[in-house]
């Protein structure tokens, strides 16, 4: 799945603090990847939540979550 927006570094970020793993691709590219062999139902529901949690809440505008590193 992989989806945009303007502040994807950031979202991709705040995700990985709430342990959600997902994948950054300049300029503006979220990747998520899901495995059927490794990922319950449950696992893709935590991860939708914390994708909202994110998004409403506004994590992804925090300057900790905006700190662009050479290796990401």
């Amino acid at each position: 799945l992989a989806f945009s927006h303007k502040n994807g570094f950031g979202i991709c970020q705040a995700l990985a603090a709430k342990e959600v793993i997902a994948d950054f691709r300049s300029p503006n590219l979220l990747r998520f990847g899901f495995s059927p062999l490794h990922l319950r139902f449950e696992d893709i529901w935590q991860s939708c939540t914390a994708v909202k949690e994110v998004l409403e809440e506004g994590m992804y505008l925090l300057p900790d979550f905006n700190k662009h590193l050479k290796v990401t």
